[in-house]
C-alpha cells in the first residue's frame, strides 16, 4: 500500500488505563548484504535446484523415454538455471530496485508489535557502515513511496529468538517466525528484549 495510507503510530496513539509510551525507533535494513537474507534466498534456490531436477527427471520416468544420461544432465542444468535466476532476481530487486536497503519502523506497545517497512522517499542514515550486514540507525522516514503495515498481537506471541551478532529478534509464533525486528545497537537491543518479554508475561 503506499505510504500515507497504512496505520501510522502517530495517528492512533495507545490509550488506557495503564497506558504508557510505547517503544519506537526506525532503523536501515540492508538486502543483499544481510546474511538472513542471503541465507533464505540460498535456500530457496536450492528447493528450487532440487525441485527443478525432480520435476524433470520424474517426468521422463513416467511418460518420456525413461531416465537416460542425457536426460538426467538436463534436469540437473535446468534446476542449476532456477537456482541461478532466483539469484539474480534477489541481486537485481534488492540491489538495484531497492539500493540494497528500506526502512523500518518498530513500535512495542500495551496494544502489540506495530511494524511498517518503507522503500523510497529520503531514507538518510544516521551512521551507516561501508557495507552493511545488519541494521543501522536513519533519520525519521517521511512520506515513503511505498510501505507495508502490520501489527502482531502478544497472544498470537510464543517465543522470542535473539540474534546478538545481527542485532536482530526472531518472534516466534505457533507457526514459525512472525516477524523480525532489526536494532541499530546493542542498547536498543536490550531494551527492545526487555519490552517485549515484559508485555508476553502480561
Amino acid at each position: 500500500m503506499n505510504g500515507g495510507e497504512g496505520e501510522h503510530p502517530e495517528q492512533k496513539p495507545e490509550t488506557g488505563a495503564r497506558a504508557e509510551k510505547p517503544l519506537s525507533w526506525y532503523v536501515g535494513v540492508p538486502i543483499c548484504t544481510n546474511p538472513m537474507f542471503v541465507l533464505d534466498v540460498l535456500v530457496a534456490a536450492g528447493a528450487l535446484w532440487i525441485g527443478g531436477m525432480l520435476f524433470v527427471m520424474l517426468g521422463q520416468a513416467t511418460i518420456g523415454s525413461g531416465l537416460t544420461r542425457p536426460s538426467i544432465f538436463a534436469a540437473f542444468f535446468l534446476g542449476m538455471y532456477l537456482a541461478g535466476a532466483a539469484l539474480a532476481a534477489f541481486v537485481f530487486v534488492g540491489g538495484f530496485l531497492f539500493g540494497n536497503r528500506y526502512a523500518s519502523l518498530y513500535r512495542i506497545g500495551e496494544a502489540g508489535i506495530f511494524c511498517e517497512h518503507m522503500r523510497g522517499g529520503r531514507i538518510r542514515p544516521i551512521a551507516k557502515p561501508f557495507i552493511p550486514l545488519a541494521g543501522y540507525a536513519v533519520e525519521p522516514v517521511r512520506d515513503p513511496v511505498r510501505s507495508i503495515a502490520r501489527r502482531i498481537h502478544w497472544p498470537d506471541v510464543r517465543s522470542l529468538q535473539i540474534v546478538e551478532k545481527m542485532r536482530t529478534i526472531l518472534v516466534k509464533g505457533k507457526r514459525g517466525t512472525l516477524l523480525k525486528i532489526y536494532c541499530p545497537d546493542a542498547a536498543l537491543l536490550a531494551k527492545a528484549e526487555a519490552a517485549l518479554r515484559k508485555h508476553m508475561t502480561v
